[in-house]
């Protein structure tokens, strides 16, 4: 592995708020999602389009503990999105957000084993989904 590959794997400091990447095209949802994440005591970067929030992942992937994405938006879908990231970073959790009950392509294998949650989504749920997504990717003792 060469030494920045090394360093896009490298697992997160415990003693650090998890990152989290939100991607959501509806500014009002977004704002809302923003604001429960930061009480929840996560370190949030928000964008409206996804080729903006794989830009920043392609910047820096160490940077995010999980990816948190609408399914359905212009020029990407979630799912896509999802698969570039995770082309980078193959550990990377992914929570997808999504205002229809079910999505095809979350079936496919790759996706499929990844939560969706049904908008507007509560702050229980989202704690549990991200706590649970943070402690799937999280290195074995």
């Amino acid at each position: 592995m060469s030494r920045t590959n090394a360093a896009a794997v490298r697992p997160r400091d415990p003693s650090t708020r998890p990152a989290v990447l939100v991607v959501e095209d509806d500014e009002n949802l977004r704002s809302a999602v923003r604001a429960v994440l930061e009480f929840l005591d996560y370190d949030v970067e928000d964008v409206e389009e996804p080729k903006d929030a794989l830009a920043r992942f392609r910047a820096r992937p160490a940077r995010f503990d999980v990816l948190l994405t609408d399914v359905k938006m212009k020029g990407m879908s979630g799912p896509a999105l999802a698969r570039k990231a995770r082309s980078l970073r193959p550990d990377l959790p992914v929570v997808f957000l999504s205002g229809l009950a079910r999505d095809d392509d979350l079936n496919k294998p790759d996706l499929r084993d990844f939560p969706l949650l049904a908008k507007p989504v509560s702050m229980a749920t989202l704690k549990t989904a991200l706590k649970q997504a943070l402690a799937r990717s999280a290195p074995g003792p």
